[in-house]
């Protein structure tokens, strides 16, 4: 879906389970060098310009990773709200490892899972990144098919010891 919005010339934009809008930014740039000797050694010095178009391919090619990475915040986020309703007030957190106090470490150990259930229990992320996509596609377009959906079981997400750092 990310290559046929580049192909139109537009950039890929979707939402976060928590309402945030995310937008792949990757622009094109054309390129040019030039040597320098400088005390005697040679050094090539790079200049880019930005094109104003669209750079397709890495639309393409980056937003598995940056989908992925949107929702391991939203997660955070959620996980955040949900912790601070249990007067949780301390966070070392960064992309998807969390911290807290150790007084409070047993409580976000419990948070963490839940909330991970509660995000995905409640948002079916392809169908809202389809969804966000068509509006950025005419409606001649033909979507390729969504993946199934396997057989994974989140409730036993908050058993499980491994979950999170």
């Amino acid at each position: 879906m990310a290559r046929l919005v580049a192909k139109q010339g537009r950039t890929v934009t979707w939402r976060t389970p928590m309402g945030l809008p995310i937008q792949q930014s990757y622009m094109a740039y054309q390129s040019s060098s030039f040597e320098l000797r400088i005390l005697g050694k040679k050094t090539r010095l790079y200049n880019f310009k930005p094109t104003g178009d669209i750079d397709k391919r890495a639309q393409a090619s980056c937003i598995a990773p940056n989908f992925i990475h949107s929702l391991d915040a939203a997660h955070l986020q959620l996980t955040v709200l949900n912790a601070l309703k249990e007067d949780i007030k301390h966070f070392a957190m960064i992309h998807d490892s969390y911290g807290t106090c150790v007084a409070q470490a047993g409580d976000l150990f419990r948070i963490i899972r839940s909330s991970f259930v509660e995000m995905y229990q409640e948002n079916d992320v392809f169908q809202t990144f389809k969804e966000d996509m068509k509006i950025y596609l005419d409606e001649t377009t033909r979507l390729p098919k969504m993946p199934s959906k396997g057989t994974f079981d989140l409730a036993v997400i908050p058993q499980s010891l491994y979950a999170f750092a």
